[in-house]
């Protein structure tokens, strides 16, 4: 969910390529060179570097200043170290073959079965996806979604839920564009920070082609 550790969105990029990712082999976006592959433990330090560094450049504005300077990479690396071992989540990461990234990891989604009660068995959700800020607008989580899509079908998913904040107008943009929509009386308030934060639910189908017409 957009405002917790394991939470869905914010440093995602909303002006992502419009291709299709293959599965066997890097693909071109824009002008970068993406591999997506399971995440392994040794990445949970790229992995933390990049949740943290997303959640401060999207959530500066909705999220208390003082709360999002003191959040730390070394308790998030040792949460994602483990669900990585566990494999739950599912975790993706995206990696640039491009000389100019040098192999870094550049982003990563996590996708699991769906957590909201009273759920159907055949949807899946986005637990997360975060982008270095670094690499916004460049593909990287048209990517990421793309394959996700493509794990979740493999899973017996027939649609992807995820939560987002009412007010992370950035995230609302990208989830639209990759075919999500507001699901009517999806919505519930948290609080952060000892504020308290509106979450959207959005959906969408899932199909051998995805939501948008991409194999």
């Amino acid at each position: 969910m957009a405002a917790k550790d394991d939470g869905v969105n914010s440093g995602d990029d909303p002006n992502a390529g419009a291709h299709c990712p293959g599965t066997a082999t890097p693909v071109r976006f824009a002008a970068m060179h993406l591999h997506i592959r399971p995440a392994l433990p040794a990445d949970a330090a790229a992995i933390a570097r990049i949740h943290v560094a997303a959640w401060q450049a999207a959530y500066t504005g909705i999220i208390d200043a003082g709360y999002l300077a003191a959040l730390s990479v070394g308790q998030r690396e040792t949460y994602w170290s483990q669900a990585i071992a566990q494999g739950t989540p599912e975790v993706l990461v995206a990696q640039g073959a491009d000389t100019g990234i040098g192999g870094a990891v550049t982003g990563w989604i996590a996708l699991g079965h769906c957590r909201d009660r009273g759920a159907p068995a055949t949807r899946g959700e986005v637990w997360a996806v975060y982008v270095d800020p670094a690499r916004w607008s460049r593909g990287v989580g048209h990517a990421l979604w793309q394959h996700a899509q493509k794990r979740l079908l493999a899973h017996g998913k027939t649609e992807a839920s995820l939560w987002v904040l009412a007010a992370n107008e950035h995230a609302i943009r990208f989830y639209t564009r990759q075919g999500f929509a507001p699901e009517p009386a999806g919505e519930k308030t948290i609080t952060l920070a000892g504020a308290a934060l509106r979450e959207l639910r959005y959906t969408t189908p899932l199909g051998p082609s995805g939501p948008d017409g991409c194999a």
